[in-house]
């Protein structure tokens, strides 16, 4: 693949994280004034999730404690994480040498706790995520030690 195809490649990867952050931040806002605690056993059951589950354990205690304040703040961090992954893809889309780094980085510092996950909790989803930045960070490393100037 040529290096523009990868870096376009790269940067729909990050358009998408950055679509999924919106959809995010819209459930966020719609569930402002709502029972919280009720829709999140509602969603535990009908997804027939484990009781003793470790992450549906998280994920009740955290629906417990939620208030519209978090939700409204949930939201806004979702629309930014949004706006840093679309600027990401701009970036790499119109080849800029930062945004190589920007990805570079923003991919790395997500290995540890991937990698972690995956030798001490399984999961094909986090192996995924964690094969997907590994190769981003593989690619832009190998893009910047290139030398390319834009």
């Amino acid at each position: 693949m040529r290096l523009t195809g990868a870096l376009r490649s790269v940067a729909v990867v990050e358009v998408v994280k950055g679509g999924v952050a919106v959809a995010l931040a819209l459930v966020f806002v719609s569930m402002v004034h709502h029972d919280i605690p009720r829709a999140a056993a509602d969603l535990a059951g009908r997804w027939h999730l484990h009781p003793d589950g470790r992450y549906l354990r998280l994920f009740m205690r955290s629906a417990n404690q939620l208030t519209d304040t978090h939700l409204w703040l949930l939201a806004l961090a979702a629309l930014l994480y949004a706006l840093v992954r679309f600027v990401e893809a701009y970036g790499l889309w119109r080849e800029r040498r930062w945004a190589e780094w920007f990805a570079a980085l923003g991919a790395g510092i997500y290995l540890p706790f991937e990698l972690y996950e995956t030798l001490f909790h399984f999961n094909g989803l986090v192996l995924a995520a964690l094969l997907v930045n590994l190769t981003i960070v593989m690619f832009m490393a190998a893009a910047l030690r290139r030398g390319r100037s834009f």
